[in-house]
């Protein structure tokens, strides 16, 4: 995680495509990440990672250490990548490039299953929509 004055973000050195990303961050996430940092020591300050691992599979050993099956019961890593994507075409005005830049897609066809989520704003923004700049 990187607090730059420019934008916050995340460098992903090794990613499932081996391709490597830069994912930018809401100050919501930053806070979040902030938050796991303990108060008062050495690693409030320190560049390290917030989140010890290195790897794609790691942050998923690390995710399935942190839940339970009894207050989680088949939650999978997958499901909250997918949830989150789902909240960036139904919560902001993001294009789909900037999606998968996000995301990791290397294709639109790949992120072609969340595209529906925008099809109920579509309306609104032909001629005459509230959501049209030229409403003629």
């Amino acid at each position: 995680m990187q607090d730059t004055s420019e934008f916050p973000h995340v460098d992903l050195p090794k990613t499932k495509n081996d391709r490597p990303r830069r994912v930018p961050l809401s100050a919501r996430a930053m806070a979040a990440f902030k938050s796991l940092k303990p108060k008062g020591t050495a690693a409030e300050v320190s560049p390290k990672s917030v989140l010890p691992v290195e790897t794609g599979r790691g942050i998923i050993h690390a995710f399935r250490d942190a839940i339970d099956e009894k207050n989680f019961p088949d939650l999978r890593w997958h499901d909250l990548r997918h949830e989150g994507i789902s909240r960036l075409f139904e919560l902001t005005d993001l294009r789909e490039n900037e999606i998968m830049a996000i995301s990791g897609h290397l294709t639109p066809a790949m992120l072609a299953r969340y595209t529906h989520l925008r099809a109920d704003r579509l309306g609104a923004r032909l001629p005459g929509g509230k959501l049209n700049s030229r409403r003629s």
